[in-house]
Formats: structure tokens, sequence, C-alpha cells
């Protein structure tokens, strides 16, 4: 129960547009935008195929399986009423989020770490 309700707790606040929040992941997205746009026309060669891997890989690999996985497990554990549920619900309702999640957010760990990596690289290669 206490595992289910503090992922509840801390999805209710960002559901809630917590500006901490909103500012770091809005910021992120607008902000690697921003510098693929102004710096493509900078580079040349490796480095600008670089930034638009980078790119692509974070909107495709990290943003969507936010959206289209993350977002909607955490709506469905946002929908469960967790006092009602038994002891038997509640270990169901964990096993059928936990593992998923847990997959995902492993996925755009990963793939943040390997944008980085290319960031990186486009800035040495400048």
């Amino acid at each position: 129960r206490s595992f289910l309700r503090g992922f509840q707790e801390i999805d209710r606040i960002i559901q809630n547009s917590h500006p901490v929040f909103v500012v770091v992941w809005l910021g992120s997205v607008l902000s690697l935008l921003a510098v693929t746009v102004m710096g493509f026309g900078q580079l040349d060669g490796w480095a600008q195929g670089l930034l638009i891997a980078a790119t692509g890989l974070y909107l495709v690999g990290v943003q969507m399986p936010t959206m289209r996985g993350n977002v909607p497990l955490n709506n469905q554990l946002q929908a469960l009423e967790l006092t009602t549920l038994s002891e038997t619900a509640l270990a169901e309702a964990r096993e059928s989020f936990e593992p998923s999640w847990n997959r995902l957010n492993l996925i755009r760990t990963c793939l943040c770490l390997v944008v980085a990596v290319l960031l990186i690289l486009v800035g040495i290669l400048r």
C-alpha cells in the first residue's frame, strides 16, 4: 500500500503542474529543440548528424515512452482507491504497475545517457 500510495502522491504533484517539474520536463524538450535549431547551421559533418540523432533519440526514445507508457500507467494507478483494496488486490495492482513502469524507466534512463554522450561528442567535434 505504501509503495502505491507514494507513487500516487508523486504523480499527483506532477499532474498538478508542479512548477519545478514542468520547468525541468518541458525545459529539457524545448532547450534541446532550440539547441538543435540554432546549432544545426553552425555545425557540419558528424557534429550535425550527431545533433540530429541526439534530438531524435530523445524525442522518440525518451519522451514517447513517457507519454505512451509511463503516463498511462500513472493514470491507471491514480484511478485506484487504495484504502478500499484488499492485500491481494494491492499486490496485484503493484505487480501490474511496477515491472512495466520500471522497464520503461530503465529504457528512458539508458537512452538519456546515450543522448548525453552524443551531445558531448557534438561539443567535442564542433
